[in-house]
């Protein structure tokens, strides 16, 4: 297939790589974009951690109390 016809049938070239002859920036730079990206969001993924972090702890609390509460009454029924 000539390549003119597959970016115009199949994938734009304006959505390629430079490496795959696309008019975007090669796969490393937009590698070193992306990481760079994440870099810049690391107090959010931080605190995003912290959150999920504490809501499985609260929700571990929370299931342990009830685990102690059905095994008392169980205990209790058959006394």
């Amino acid at each position: 297939m000539d390549y003119e016809e597959f970016y115009k049938n199949c994938v734009p070239k304006c959505s390629l790589p430079s490496d795959f002859g696309g008019d975007l920036p090669s796969i490393a730079e937009l590698h070193q974009r992306q990481i760079k990206q994440m870099m810049e969001m690391r107090e959010y993924y931080v605190a995003e951690e912290k959150q999920r972090r504490d809501y499985v702890e609260k929700n571990n609390k929370i299931l342990s109390d009830n685990i102690k509460k059905i095994q008392l009454q169980n205990k209790l029924e058959i006394d």
